[in-house]
């Protein structure tokens, strides 16, 4: 997926992601964040110490990934035997790139302010302006990207028999998110 619009809603739907870093032995090491997608770089809010803000330090190559998952998709649906077609439907985008601390308070009142907008939509606090103590005690990192992928897996590879008879299974499904497969399914055909 390489629509900036389809990848640009992912980011506005998901609440977090799995932040991707590298420990000191050279391991991989995986957290989940809040994150929010502005001025073209993903942000995400931490405590000033602890594990994520030593590794950004010692190296700032980041990997986020973030998922959107959909309905499940029975066996059943595309092959009445084999177990292996069972699968998950899902929107995800992947974003490799360079994580850089910011101490500008003006920038971290502004991007926290986003992600509180993002993360209680409905308010009920004050502008994070008055608390420059608060802002100052609060790291904010900046994910600069290097490279976003995106893939969005909705059947499309499927036989037109195939996508009929999964389109058939999901509109009888009880699942919950089956009618957004569904939507995704005619968008992306």
């Amino acid at each position: 997926m390489t629509d900036p619009a389809l990848i640009g809603a992912v980011f506005e739907e998901a609440e977090s992601g799995c932040l991707g870093l590298i420990d000191e032995t050279g391991a991989p090491y995986q957290t989940q964040v809040n994150l929010v997608w502005a001025q073209g770089a993903l942000w995400f809010h931490s405590g000033p110490l602890g594990t994520k803000i030593k590794l950004i330090k010692a190296c700032p190559k980041v990997h986020v990934s973030v998922v959107l998952a959909s309905s499940f998709v029975p066996s059943y649906a595309t092959d009445p035997q084999k177990p292996c077609s069972a699968t998950q439907f899902f929107r995800s985008v992947h974003v490799k790139g360079e994580a850089q601390l910011v101490e500008d308070l003006g920038l971290k009142a502004q991007i926290l302010g986003l992600l509180m907008q993002k993360l209680q939509p409905e308010g009920g606090y004050q502008p994070l302006e008055q608390y420059p103590s608060a802002l100052r005690s609060v790291a904010l990192v900046q994910i600069i990207p290097q490279e976003i992928t995106g893939k969005f897996k909705f059947g499309q590879n499927l036989t037109a028999q195939k996508r009929q008879d999964l389109i058939k299974t999901l509109q009888e499904s009880a699942d919950p998110r089956a009618q957004e497969a569904l939507a995704w399914i005619n968008r992306l055909a």
